[in-house]
């Protein structure tokens, strides 16, 4: 009776990291398209040369600590399905 327990809240545990990681998916694929989409508008709203560098360097930025933010929160939501 005591393992079937255990066994079901682990079932749950799994589940729950599963919704986690497919509502992670989601939303980096949604603020990575938005990001993309409103980086165009200013390149082409400021297209002089002198914004040029700065609105690649800051949309570069964003990118990139956003997908390394989401990776470890990925890798986080892994460990935690590998422990139970």
């Amino acid at each position: 009776m005591e393992k079937e327990k255990e066994l079901e809240l682990k079932k749950l545990e799994i589940e729950k990291a599963k919704v986690y990681e497919g509502i992670l998916r989601t939303l980096v694929f949604t603020i990575l398209t938005l990001g993309a989409g409103i980086g165009t508008v200013l390149y082409r709203l400021y297209s002089s040369k002198e914004l040029d560098s700065l609105i690649i360097s800051i949309l570069s930025t964003f990118v990139i600590v956003f997908s390394i933010t989401a990776l470890w929160i990925y890798l986080r939501i892994h460990k935690i399905l590998k422990e139970v």
